[in-house]
C-alpha cells in the first residue's frame, strides 16, 4: 500500500510540475511580448521625434489699383475679395497690403492738404484679426502715404523654417486651410477737406479729394522636406 501511495504521489507531483511549467512558460511569453511591444513603441516614437522637416514657402502676388473720389465730410468704401482680385479658392493668402496716397488736387494757391482717414473693417473676411502686426487704420493731414496691413493666414511670415516637433501630416494640415481669405474685405476712406485761403470766393471751393489705393495680396504655397 505504501508503494502504491508513493507512486501516486510521484505522478501527482509530476503532473503539478507540468502544470507549473506550462504556467511559467505562458507567463514568460506574455511578459516577453509586452516588453517587446513597449520597446518597439518607444523606439518608433523616438525615431519619429528625431525626424526634422524643413518648410519652405513659395510666394506670389496679385495686385491692383483703385482711384476713389471722396466728397468732403463723407466716406467711400473699397470692397476686395478673392473673386475681385482673381484669386482661386485653393490659393492661400498670407497677408494683404495697402498703400494709400493722395495730393491736394484743388489746384488752388496755398490750399492745405485734406484730412484723410483709412480703416479696414474687422469683419467680413476670415483673417488673423488678432495678429499684433496688423495695421488696420491710418490718418494723414499732410498728404503723406499711408500703409495698412492685414495678416490673413495665422503665423504666416513668409520665412522658411525647420522643426522636429511636428509630423509631416501636422505640418501639411497647418498650412493647407484655404478658408482664410474667404469673404469680403471692406476698406473705408473718410475725407475732410481743408479750405484754401481763397475759399471765401464763391467760385473757388475744395469739396472732394481723389484717393489712390494700391493693394497687394501676398499669396503662398509651401513645400515640406525631411532631413
Amino acid at each position: 500500500m505504501k508503494d502504491e501511495f508513493s507512486i501516486l504521489d510521484f505522478l501527482m507531483e509530476d503532473y503539478s510540475r507540468r502544470i507549473l511549467a506550462c504556467f511559467l512558460s505562458l507567463l514568460m511569453i506574455t511578459l516577453s511580448f509586452h516588453a517587446i511591444s513597449f520597446f518597439y513603441v518607444v523606439d518608433v516614437e523616438t525615431g519619429e521625434s528625431s525626424i526634422s522637416y524643413s518648410v519652405s514657402f513659395i510666394s506670389n502676388e496679385s495686385s491692383g489699383q483703385d482711384l476713389i473720389l471722396v466728397a468732403d465730410d463723407s466716406s467711400e468704401n473699397l470692397i476686395l475679395s478673392r473673386e475681385i482680385a482673381s484669386i482661386d479658392e485653393q490659393t492661400k493668402i498670407g497677408y494683404i497690403e495697402f498703400l494709400v496716397s493722395y495730393s491736394e488736387s484743388s489746384g488752388e494757391f496755398l490750399d492745405p492738404c485734406d484730412d484723410v482717414h483709412v480703416e479696414i473693417s474687422t469683419s467680413g473676411m476670415i483673417a488673423d484679426w488678432s495678429n499684433p502686426n496688423n495695421i488696420l487704420s491710418e490718418s494723414s493731414s499732410d498728404c503723406d502715404e499711408m500703409i495698412l496691413i492685414l495678416y490673413v493666414y495665422p503665423n504666416y511670415s513668409g520665412e522658411n523654417y525647420s522643426t522636429n516637433e511636428s509630423s509631416m501630416e501636422e505640418i501639411q494640415n497647418n498650412w493647407s486651410d484655404t478658408s482664410f481669405g474667404s469673404g469680403e474685405l471692406t476698406v473705408t476712406i473718410d475725407v475732410n477737406t481743408n479750405p484754401p485761403p481763397t475759399s471765401a470766393i464763391p467760385s473757388i471751393q475744395d469739396d472732394d479729394e481723389e484717393i489712390i489705393v494700391d493693394w497687394t495680396f501676398h499669396l503662398f504655397d509651401f513645400q515640406v522636406d525631411e532631413f
